[in-house]
């Protein structure tokens, strides 16, 4: 899998870079569980990613990820990369990581989470490296919480958008509260304005997993709602016996190619050559919604609400510890 091994060094750190065919790992890590499983996990993500939602392209170009070997090293990297705009991140983010420009800096948090934000960290190095136009934040958040799904066959991953308990355990205290965030809230939401990097820089080009839920003592709100952001992507999959799931992919495969904006614009009867920011499905994350699964968000959100519901009922959890979907043959 691991194609070339060099040396690489950050600071005083010694390294090494890891090469496959479609990554650039380069790590100060000290663990020889994350740096011997990390490149083939990696490649086997990128499979899931172009997979597991339809069929998506390949990477324009091979992805960087940097795995530090602790917080202190990440925080050095953090403003070597971002200046003064790396405050607002490391601030932000209390356990996780971030990418931006197709760069994803992480650090350990013990092997199985390290590897679960990579996964997530790597899908958006995959959009901003691949896609022609952003998707919306719902969207593109809640697939790379999607894209986190795992669990392992002895040294090899086995991906699943259902294998998360860690999201589906924060969704079903939500539904038990009666605590969910309404449809309309999830999309019009960011969890970098959440926990104080919306400023740091632009949304388009950054994505963060910066709170996770094994990260005790920090704000819940970003939590939440990427579980419900997760369980989001569920529903356009599966929910309502699947209705929404040719819609989702069309909607995945016109951010790839080119065409959301302009389909977003003939939904706003925009003309197609509009050129006002605010339309953009990125700046627009609920129009975007309304333009491909439909104008009532009411009754959308109702079934979304009822989604949730249905997949913490008593006996789910069973099935998403195995990497199964709650959803039985004939409810989907």
């Amino acid at each position: 899998m691991v194609r070339q091994v060099g040396a690489w060094s950050f600071n005083n750190d010694q390294g090494r870079s890891l090469m496959t065919d479609n990554f650039v790992v380069y790590t100060t890590e000290r663990s020889n569980v994350i740096t011997q499983r990390m490149p083939a996990f990696l490649e086997a993500a990128l499979a899931n990613y172009r997979t597991a939602v339809g069929s998506l392209p390949a990477p324009a170009r091979p992805l960087d990820v940097y795995v530090m070997n602790d917080r202190a090293q990440w925080q050095a990297l953090t403003f070597s990369v971002l200046g003064e705009r790396g405050h607002a991140v490391v601030n932000g983010i209390r356990r996780g990581g971030f990418t931006t420009q197709g760069k994803s800096l992480l650090y350990d948090i013990g092997a199985f989470d390290t590897m679960s934000i990579a996964a997530h960290e790597a899908w958006h190095a995959y959009t901003q490296t691949t896609f022609a136009e952003t998707l919306p934040m719902w969207a593109e958040e809640g697939l790379a919480t999607y894209m986190e799904g795992h669990r392992w066959n002895g040294a090899a991953p086995r991906f699943s958008g259902w294998a998360n308990i860690a999201r589906f355990d924060r969704l079903r205290v939500a539904v038990k509260d009666n605590a969910l965030m309404p449809l309309e809230a999830v999309l019009a939401s960011s969890p970098n304005q959440m926990i104080g990097m919306r400023g740091a820089m632009g949304e388009q080009q950054f994505g963060a997993a910066g709170v996770t839920p094994a990260a005790g003592g920090v704000n819940d709100g970003p939590v939440l709602w990427y579980s419900e952001a997760w369980a989001l992507v569920h529903f356009l999959n599966e929910g309502e016996g699947g209705k929404y799931r040719p819609a989702f992919r069309q909607m995945l495969q016109d951010a790839a190619s080119g065409n959301l904006r302009a389909t977003v614009l003939a939904h706003l009867k925009q003309p197609a050559n509009a050129d006002r920011p605010r339309l953009l499905a990125s700046a627009a994350p609920t129009e975007a919604f309304r333009a491909y699964f439909g104008k009532d968000l009411t009754a959308i959100g109702g079934e979304f609400d009822r989604f949730c519901r249905k997949i913490v009922r008593v006996g789910a959890r069973e099935a998403v510890t195995l990497g199964n979907s709650p959803i039985v043959a004939d409810e989907r």
